[in-house]
């Protein structure tokens, strides 16, 4: 493990973004990692990979392949420390707190469609 939680960062086009991410799951060192691969602006064909390492070898082979793609722009953040599973949670209480009628629940959009369903029959 690592002592701060890292996030590593390569733009460019995407040829580039997806050539790395390529590489980033055919390398030995890096296949395990965690990372998305995303479209940042498509107006300007910038694509953005976003990597999470786990451990710091992790995250020197990351930095390693992405910097060998040259027209990938690179850089590194630490993450703020956050209790992720209770942001998580706190979604989820939210959403219980929600008043009924601003949803349907999978049971009530049921009754609803098999009151449709009889009506039509009668």
């Amino acid at each position: 493990m690592m002592d701060d939680p890292l996030q590593i960062i390569a733009r460019g086009s995407r040829a580039a973004a997806e050539a790395a991410a390529r590489d980033i799951d055919e390398n030995p060192a890096t296949e395990s990692a965690t990372y998305s691969i995303l479209e940042e602006d498509e107006d300007h064909d910038v694509w953005r990979i976003d990597a999470f390492p786990t451990t710091s070898e992790e995250a020197d082979a990351l930095r390693k392949l992405l910097s060998g793609h040259s027209v990938l722009r690179m850089t590194t953040e630490v993450l703020a420390d956050a209790d992720w599973l209770a942001m998580a949670l706190s979604v989820v209480i939210r959403r219980t707190e929600w008043p009924e009628s601003s949803f349907l629940s999978a049971s009530a959009s049921s009754d609803v469609v098999g009151k449709a369903s009889m009506r039509q029959t009668s």
